[in-house]
């Protein structure tokens, strides 16, 4: 039966969107989780880019 389902097209279609699904899922808690590590890095990654840019450009704050 599995193996039927697999091999029917629209059920093909709702693994793939099941996978999709679960990415997405995954990249929200790696980015948003309970510690938020990669945002917390992204954040000062864009902080640093933004004072470099204000250094060369002289506008610092």
């Amino acid at each position: 039966m599995l193996l039927a389902f697999w091999r029917d097209e629209d059920g093909n279609e709702l693994v793939t969107w099941l996978v999709i699904a679960a990415l997405v899922v995954a990249i929200a808690v790696a980015v948003f989780g309970a510690d938020g590590t990669l945002q917390t890095a992204l954040s000062g990654a864009v902080t640093y880019i933004q004072g470099v840019i204000d250094g060369v450009s002289g506008t610092g704050t």
